[in-house]
């Protein structure tokens, strides 16, 4: 990996700090209040970077952007199909399937992830109040 700028750590910091994964775009609104000059650019090679060195995770979404995390985390995620929230989850509920896995097959699981989709509480009650709006 490319030698550690001010501005590389800012965006190091931006995702670690994170409780959701985020996109290339949130990543520079965090840090350019510490490097008003940065540019989106910078930040998009700085998240390629810490991916290549395995240090973040890409995840494409079903909106098609990118969204990134520590890789060295442990989450899984319940993320919104309308506003794109993710909350994380409290639980992981493969550890013991894992343990399975490995005794049964014989293979080196590096690791899993696990995402649900669906809609978030505030983005329902947004649906049916429009759609009752619609309704009279």
């Amino acid at each position: 990996m490319q030698r550690q700028t001010p501005q590389r750590r800012a965006v190091l910091a931006a995702v670690s700090a994170a409780k959701a994964p985020l996109t290339a775009e949130q990543v520079y609104s965090a840090a350019v209040c510490a490097f008003p000059h940065l540019a989106l650019t910078t930040v998009y090679r700085s998240l390629d970077a810490y991916v290549e060195a395995g240090l973040m995770r890409r995840s494409i979404y079903d909106d098609g952007i990118a969204r990134y995390e520590i890789a060295a985390e442990h989450r899984h995620f319940l993320t919104c199909t309308i506003c794109k929230k993710s909350v994380p989850l409290s639980v992981c509920p493969f550890e013991q399937l894992e343990e399975q896995l490995v005794r049964e097959t014989g293979f080196q699981i590096s690791g899993h992830r696990m995402e649900f989709f669906g809609v978030c509480p505030e983005c329902a009650g947004k649906q049916a109040q429009k759609k009752q709006e619609d309704d009279e």
